[in-house]
């Protein structure tokens, strides 16, 4: 488990890139540290321009730890990790009306709606 961003061994962010759930959720751990979040000086989602960035200047970047461990450009980085808040989105199932669904899809469905009672949601 991470430390909260107040006690991130590198400081609170002098630059953040990218504009995505990641970068709210940071906002959000900022928020509930009661420091203000970072100012975001460059927004993209081009993951080659973000290594360069972060490789070359002195920036700090948000994103899936799936795109960290999954893109060969990010070999080089590192992993600075922090606790967040849990995130709590709804999700809803949504269907064209009179479409009959394909026997997967029904046992998709039907496992999914079994784990969310387990769930207690």
């Amino acid at each position: 488990m991470g430390a909260p961003p107040q006690d991130h061994p590198r400081g609170p962010a002098r630059r953040i890139l990218g504009r995505d759930l990641t970068r709210t959720l940071l906002e959000r751990g900022y928020q509930t540290a009661n420091m203000p979040p970072p100012a975001m000086r460059v927004m993209t989602f081009s993951v080659q321009l973000r290594v360069h960035l972060l490789t070359t200047g002195d920036f700090l970047t948000t994103m899936p730890k799936s795109m960290l461990k999954l893109n060969p450009e990010c070999r080089g980085l590192q992993e600075l990790p922090i606790t967040l808040p849990s995130p709590s989105f709804p999700v809803v199932l949504v269907t064209l009306k009179g479409r009959t669904l394909t026997p997967p899809a029904e046992l998709f469905l039907d496992g999914l709606r079994e784990h969310v009672r387990e769930l207690g949601l």
